[in-house]
């Protein structure tokens, strides 16, 4: 799965450097709290927040990916950025959607909505 928070870079001219690092660290740990097994990762690129879920089909990983949509919307309620980020997933699974990590990120960018 891969979260983008599509508003983010309009936001970054309003937000300070530490505080969109620390708004990032924040999402990693939210997701990372909605994961629910010990091989299942978190990994922050520069522009999107990767998630892997091995042995996941498709389906489960959309269970998974709407419980941490939500946790996600409350943090940034939380926060008060709310109405300055919108978040927008996708979702690509193995072997089905590509065999390497950039098919699978570049498959699940083409799905994000």
């Amino acid at each position: 799965m891969t979260y983008y928070g599509q508003s983010l870079e309009g936001t970054q001219d309003e937000i300070a450097p530490e505080k969109a690092i620390s708004l990032m660290r924040g999402l990693e740990e939210v997701i990372s709290a909605g994961l629910r097994r010990q091989a299942d990762s978190v990994v922050q690129g520069s522009k999107a927040i990767f998630v892997v879920l091995p042995a996941t089909g498709k389906r489960d990983a959309g269970v998974v990916a709407k419980r941490i949509r939500e946790m996600i919307c409350d943090y940034l309620l939380k926060v008060g950025l709310n109405q300055k980020i919108a978040v927008a997933m996708g979702i690509a699974s193995f072997p089905e959607d590509g065999e390497t990590a950039d098919a699978l990120i570049e498959s699940a960018h083409a799905r994000v909505g």
